[in-house]
């Protein structure tokens, strides 16, 4: 961004405050400030967000005046830190903990809660959800423009956020003199490690009881082990889990992290067929991950998963073979990729709080009995089933209104879906995702009577569909439209036009044609309606000519 002039500054500074007008002193004082940072815009906004959140005293605004001047090359170092300075104490951990990240990294926010949760930096209250408190905590942090949200969800909620260079910069200084973090080989004893390949070679000595360590790229780390006794944190995803004694035959031992007691998040990568032989209980651990489409959990033994009394996530390639647990599990809110044969009502009864799950069909002759046993899991919203084959979803019997009462997301992947199954979807009542990538067959889509009433976003990736018949009223409530590689697809319904809440049509790897069909939604509700606010984006746009267009469409 461009440094801004005087008049731009003062209205930068006036947008992020929330406010034009002011009592003529603090107007004085607000405008020697934003003259003092030199048109630079991420001084302006961090300085505005600063003086939003402070009572209009006149010492204490003078006192920020104070703080700034000087120099006017250092003033937006000094606006810097007297932002992270004013942060109440729970606040400056969490802002310090995004130096572990490499620079114009994007977070995610999921990611990063569970990441606070397991250091201990939010501060419990009972009977308030630990997300709810991370949400705030993260959100206090943007509205002081020290965080930026890169990315929304569909309904405005924090999706990916990210750290400006020189606050990442600020990060990394504070957190150094603080002896918390240490990156790529400071020879100091810290808290917070975070490292990559280069600086962890004979580098044993920078490694003293750390919480936390984050490795970002792959290396071989069982030596550095023994020095990590009290770890909270290990996060391993973007390297490679290579002990060797770990890893023989294609069988994972967990027993490499077994003196780790004090584990909270756990989470690895592995890149060739891995069964994991033996899970090793930790009393404290809150989330467990480990990711690889070919890494398999056989739970023989009681002692395993259910050993984790605070056990809030879990997600593995594909859990085969679990037990029921003998006691109810009130914390367990997240689990994937579970077997199909395991979602039975025993199982889900001792995990009522379950809110987002992830089944794996497996492309076997699935029965429609996990359906049935959804009922038992009155919280859940997330649903994504992969690899779904065999009984056809319309010959459900039992009402999916009242088996998934409070479902909102549901995601099919690498399915066998035909398109009019998904009549049977449509009953969800507040439904407001659906996710279909490489999941539906077929050349037609006849929207049935009713609709997705509730709908705000659906996602169509990978298909061969050819035609699209549906009504605005089908989707009354639809605000994004995502389609990708649906080479096949011509135009979307011409009955798209008359939905006034759709806000966005993205599409990727379509024909020129499909693109053709979004504009002129998009120019119908602009005529039509005066909605001028609806988006068309795309990109890797082909024109694939006649040998398209005189492609013959069947019904069967």
């Amino acid at each position: 961004m461009p440094f801004l002039d005087a008049d731009e500054s003062w209205n930068l500074y006036c947008k992020v405050f929330g406010k034009t007008e002011f009592l003529l002193l603090f107007e004085q004082i607000g405008r020697d400030i934003v003259k003092k940072c030199k048109g630079l815009p991420l001084a302006i906004t961090i300085v505005a967000s600063l003086l939003s959140k402070t009572k209009e005293d006149e010492e204490k605004w003078k006192n920020v005046a104070k703080s700034i001047m000087g120099d006017s090359s250092d003033a937006c170092s000094r606006i810097l830190y007297l932002s992270y300075n004013q942060l109440p104490h729970h606040l400056k951990a969490c802002f310090l903990y995004f130096g572990i990240f490499k620079e114009d990294y994007e977070i995610s926010v999921k990611e990063l809660v569970r990441l606070w949760a397991a250091e201990g930096f939010l501060s419990t209250v009972k009977h308030v959800d630990l997300e709810k408190v991370a949400m705030d905590c993260l959100q206090d942090l943007v509205d002081r423009s020290l965080v930026i949200v890169s990315k929304h969800s569909y309904n405005g909620e924090m999706k990916r956020i990210k750290i400006h260079d020189l606050l990442r910069d600020l990060c990394l200084r504070e957190a150094r003199l603080e002896k918390f973090l240490n990156v790529d080989g400071v020879k100091k004893h810290c808290r917070w490690v975070s490292h990559t390949p280069r600086s962890l070679h004979n580098k044993d000595e920078c490694f003293h009881k750390p919480h936390s360590f984050h490795l970002f790229h792959l290396y071989y780390v069982e030596h550095l082990f023994s020095h990590m006794k009290l770890l909270r944190v290990l996060d391993m995803r973007n390297g490679v889990l290579d002990v060797r004694n770990g890893i023989w035959d294609g069988v994972i031992d967990l027993h490499v992290f077994a003196n780790f007691i004090h584990l909270r998040f756990l989470a690895l990568s592995i890149y060739r067929p891995s069964d994991i032989k033996f899970l090793e209980h930790w009393n404290n651990m809150q989330t467990f991950i480990v990711s690889g489409s070919d890494v398999i959990l056989y739970s023989f033994e009681p002692s395993g998963i259910w050993k984790m009394p605070l056990l809030r996530n879990i997600c593995i390639g594909r859990i085969c073979l679990l037990e029921t647990p003998s006691v109810v599990y009130r914390n367990l809110e997240n689990i994937s990729w579970l077997d199909i044969m395991l979602c039975t009502k025993d199982l889900f009864t001792m995990i009522p709080n379950l809110k987002t799950l992830g089944v794996d069909g497996g492309y076997n002759n699935n029965s429609l009995d996990c359906f049935y046993n959804f009922v038992h899991l009155e919280q859940l919203e997330k649903l994504s089933i992969k690899r779904w084959a065999g009984v056809k979803l319309v010959m459900c019997s039992i009402p999916l209104a009242t088996s998934l009462p409070n479902l909102k997301k549901l995601s099919f992947l690498e399915s066998n879906l035909q398109w009019h199954e998904l009549s049977a979807i449509s009953m969800l009542p507040n439904l407001e995702v659906l996710k279909l990538i490489d999941a539906c067959r077929g050349p037609k889509w006849e929207t049935s009577e009713g609709g997705f009433y509730r709908l705000k976003r659906l996602v169509i990736e990978e298909t061969n569909l050819r035609c699209w018949n549906a009504v605005g009223e089908d989707f009354p409530m639809l605000e994004c439209l995502e389609i990708s590689e649906c080479y096949w697809l011509k135009e979307i319904p011409s009955g798209f036009a008359d939905i006034t809440t759709l806000a966005l049509i993205q599409l990727s790897k379509c024909s020129d044609s499909l693109v053709a069909s979004a504009k002129w939604i998009q120019e119908e509700q602009n005529n039509n309606y005066g909605n001028d606010a609806l988006l068309v984006r795309f990109e890797n746009i082909k024109t694939y000519g006649k040998w398209f267009e005189e492609e013959e469409i069947s019904d069967e």
